[in-house]
C-alpha cells in the first residue's frame, strides 16, 4: 500500500477510512490474518502524519520502520 497526501482531504490516503477502519490498518490486518510474517510497514510520513499512521497500527503484530529518505 503506497500512500501520499490526499489533496482533497488533507491527510495521507492510508488514513482514509473504509467501513470505519483506516486503509493502512485494513491492509496490515489482511496481511496478518493471511498468516504472513513478518508484516513490515514502512512509514514515510514525518511528524504528525507519521505519528497518526503508527497510532492506528498500534497493538498489531507487525513492525513499523521510518523511511529516512522520504521527504514527505
Amino acid at each position: 500500500l503506497a500512500s501520499d497526501p490526499g489533496p482533497s482531504v488533507g491527510l495521507p490516503r492510508g488514513l482514509m477510512e473504509v467501513d470505519g477502519e483506516p486503509l493502512v490498518r485494513r491492509a496490515a490486518r489482511t496481511a496478518v490474518d493471511a498468516g504472513l510474517w513478518p508484516v513490515v510497514v514502512v512509514v514515510g510520513e514525518a511528524g504528525e502524519a507519521g505519528d497518526r499512521v503508527r497510532s492506528v497500527l498500534a497493538g498489531m503484530p507487525l513492525v513499523t520502520v521510518r523511511d529516512t529518505a522520504c521527504r514527505a
